[in-house]
């Protein structure tokens, strides 16, 4: 019987973290705070935090167990700023980062690349503004949908 695979999450998760640290210059958390446990400072803000919410496959594929088959990975992001304009900020340069096109409108302008997948597709999926959270800080989660498929 033959191993499938398909796109894995954890390689796409970090490329993603990787080019958002890198385009926006802030510290990017996995799944945490990249300061959990420690005091932050006001210098350090804002920053991001990257969670994988769920694997799908594309709709209408007629193949469930095919490894090939286009994958959705959608991910939430949430901005964080001790004002409402740091994470307004913050999430509109991670919103450039994931979603920006160079002129020509061919590809884009962050390549996602795992060592076995890649990001063919993306689309802001839903953000719900910004609000503010106990501790007085402020954050803005919004929603990408990457479409990946197997290299």
């Amino acid at each position: 019987m033959a191993v499938l695979t398909s796109p894995n999450p954890g390689g796409i998760t970090t490329a993603l973290i990787a080019a958002l640290g890198l385009s926006t210059g802030k510290a990017i958390g996995d799944a945490m705070s990249p300061y959990e446990g420690q005091p932050v400072a006001a210098s350090q803000f804002p920053y991001a935090v990257v969670y994988y919410v769920t694997p799908s496959l594309i709709a209408g594929s007629q193949d469930q167990l095919n490894p090939d088959a286009e994958r959705f990975f959608t991910y939430q992001v949430t901005s964080v700023g001790q004002t409402r304009v740091q994470c307004d900020d913050m999430a509109a340069a991670v919103k450039a980062c994931v979603l920006n096109r160079p002129n020509d409108q061919i590809g884009w302008i962050t390549d996602l690349v795992s060592t076995d997948s890649r990001v063919i597709d993306r689309t802001f999926n839903n953000g719900s503004g910004t609000r503010r959270v106990d501790g007085g800080l402020f954050n803005c989660p919004d929603r990408y949908q990457l479409t990946v498929a197997l290299l």
